[in-house]
């Protein structure tokens, strides 16, 4: 199975050639893609549904959830599926006053597995709160009887040590075996590695990449799992 998280930016870096996007979704086989800074009906994206605009003919499943209003319509996360779906909800996170956050959340099946997948897209103005965030997104795991956890996100991090909540119970993505991968590659920040996937324990890593291009200011980061 390959997990994709995937910042695009609203398409305003590939001027809203959506197409583009899809196709490196699509080349890549993504399994399951959290998205995040998605527009839904915008005047600045034309009107477009911008999740519905990314599916592929091999996607089963497709949600997107509003974080705040924008410029006539809604902007938030979304997310694409290739297998099983259960059922589907999202959550406000506590934002204090900032830009609003909020993570979906879908459950899946591999096979006779079922699990649970998390979107998110934590706040970059103020440290506290985003981890306050953090620590909110780990407790909803530990509280989680899913058989699989996997979490995809832009974090916004500051620090990779920001991570190490996670460690004990958990593994990630980006920083696997020591690699870090530069998913934001712009000088506004003071790390590169923005985007993470969380993983449970009980799902092997078999390799993780990055896909560059200049359709966004984000790299999508995958990585290719099995049960």
């Amino acid at each position: 199975m390959k997990i994709a998280t995937y910042n695009i930016a609203a398409g305003q870096y590939c001027h809203q050639d959506l197409g583009l996007l899809s196709k490196v979704i699509d080349e890549q086989e993504i399994d399951v893609l959290g998205v995040q800074e998605v527009d839904n009906k915008t005047g600045r994206s034309q009107q477009v549904n911008q999740i519905e605009a990314l599916k592929s003919k091999e996607t089963t499943f497709s949600a997107f959830h509003k974080a705040i209003d924008f410029d006539g319509g809604a902007y938030g996360l979304g997310c694409l599926v290739n297998m099983p779906t259960l059922d589907v909800t999202f959550e406000l996170l506590e934002s204090n006053g900032f830009e609003q956050r909020i993570y979906q959340k879908i459950s899946i099946k591999i096979g006779e597995h079922t699990g649970s997948f998390y979107n998110t897209h934590l706040s970059f103005e103020d440290t506290k709160t985003r981890k306050d965030q953090m620590a909110y997104l780990k407790r909803l795991l530990d509280e989680d009887k899913a058989e699989f956890k996997i979490v995809t996100g832009d974090f916004n991090i500051e620090d990779r040590g920001e991570f190490e909540l996670f460690l004990e119970d958990y593994q990630i993505a980006n920083g696997h075996n020591g690699v870090w991968h530069d998913t934001f590659p712009g000088e506004d920040c003071v790390t590169h590695q923005l985007d993470n996937i969380i993983l449970s324990k009980n799902l092997h890593i078999n390799e993780v990449g990055m896909v560059k291009n200049n359709y966004s200011d984000h790299c999508m980061l995958w990585v290719d799992v099995s049960y």
